[in-house]
Parts: C-alpha cells; sequence; structure tokens
C-alpha cells in the first residue's frame, strides 16, 4: 500500500497530520532562532535603508519602491502592538520575531516530512 494511501486513511480517522513531536521541533528551533537574534538585533538605526524603513513602518507608509508593502504593514502592526524602546529597535524586533517564526515552521515541516521517510 502506497504511503500517501495510508496517511490518508489516518487523516479520515481522526489523526492530526502534526504530531507533538512536529510541534515540538517547531517550538525548540523557534524559540533557539528567536534568542540568537535578540542577542545580535541592533537597538538603533544601522546603515543602508534601515532608517527610510523604520521611518516607513512608523507612518505605515511607502518606502522606496518596490515599498514592500506587506513587510510595511507587519512592521507597522508590530511597532503599535509592541510599544518598547524605540521603532528602529520595534522592527528590528519583528524581523526577528517573523525570522524565528519562519525557521521554525521549516523545522515543522522538516519533521513532518523525515517522519514518513523513515516509517
Amino acid at each position: 500500500m502506497p504511503q500517501w494511501l495510508k496517511t490518508d486513511q489516518a487523516l479520515a480517522a481522526g489523526e492530526r497530520f502534526f504530531r507533538p513531536v512536529d510541534w515540538l521541533a517547531f517550538a525548540i528551533t523557534t524559540l533557539i532562532a528567536l534568542f540568537g537574534y535578540c542577542l545580535t538585533i541592533s537597538p538603533d538605526l544601522t546603515l543602508e535603508d534601515s532608517g527610510e524603513l523604520a521611518v516607513a513602518s512608523m507612518y505605515a507608509g511607502v518606502p522606496h519602491p518596490p515599498g514592500y508593502p506587506v513587510w510595511t504593514l507587519y512592521t507597522w502592526l508590530f511597532t503599535e502592538l509592541v510599544p518598547i524602546s524605540n521603532i528602529a529597535f520595534r522592527v528590528a524586533l519583528s524581523s526577528a520575531v517573523a525570522a524565528a517564526l519562519s525557521s521554525g515552521l521549516l523545522a515543522l515541516l522538516t519533521s513532518r516530512a523525515s517522519s514518513r521517510i523513515v516509517e
């Protein structure tokens, strides 16, 4: 019987697609990545475009083309909901959180995919 058919039958029987060990991999990877990013985060503006992007995030404005509209809205919302330190730090922290979550998502998917190989 093909492996994908077994998975479909298991899902139909009410089992969850992601197991607790997959979520554990997500949590551990996210926390480790966030810790690493927070250790190296810049407390103020850095070179290049950081000042322009921080101002655009503060006002939900449009920085230089292409404008990064989704990132700008995400950082604006993050800076409004997390009122700590200055805007530049909040923007850097929002990027660190997004990067840590994407690392955790990669670990979640890798854990799930590798379990199908081992089975």
